[in-house]
């Protein structure tokens, strides 16, 4: 019998999987808070399609860092 533990996105938790035995724990200090960085070559300018993405990026972390605050009152 193998015992094993990971750490996943709980979109890839699947039905299938919750069939299979495996379950998602409750632990403390989650979820674990990450940095992403978006990087492009400097000497290249973006197309519309990448610039708009990338601003609603920062849209979009903006938004989730607010509703974060507000959660733990800062």
């Amino acid at each position: 019998v193998g015992l094993g533990i990971s750490v996943l996105s709980q979109h890839t938790f699947t039905p299938e999987a919750a069939m299979s035995g495996l379950t998602i724990l409750d632990v403390q200090h989650f979820p674990i808070e990450r940095h992403w960085y978006v990087i492009y070559p400097a000497d290249k300018q973006l197309s519309i399609l990448a610039s708009t993405f990338f601003d609603f990026l920062q849209q979009e972390s903006q938004l989730i860092a607010n509703k974060m605050r507000s959660q733990v009152g800062i």
